[in-house]
């Protein structure tokens, strides 16, 4: 059933917010999913460096993992901000 939500989410991005009206939404979350994959990586880096007896956490890589996370983070909230308030006409 999580294959099917997920999916269902998808295709609903696609028709309702790109195909029918271009709407920013669709950007935002778009964004947020590919800062969220690259943000994957710096994480994985920050993880194997902090278990490493000896190593040093690159200073670098904290700094971009950081900013990755608040930017997806609020692309992500933007979007879903953005998603409740254009369907809020369907609820009344």
């Amino acid at each position: 059933i999580l294959f099917l939500l997920i999916r269902c989410f998808f295709t609903r991005l696609q028709t309702k917010y790109l195909y029918r009206s271009f709407h920013p939404l669709y950007l935002l979350y778009w964004v947020a999913f590919i800062i969220g994959i690259i943000n994957s990586y710096f994480l994985y880096q920050l993880i194997a460096n902090f278990f490493i007896p000896n190593s040093k956490t690159p200073t670098d890589y904290l700094i971009i993992f950081i900013f990755l996370t608040i930017s997806g983070f609020q692309s992500l909230l933007f979007a879903m901000w953005m998603d409740i308030q254009d369907n809020e006409r369907l609820s009344k």
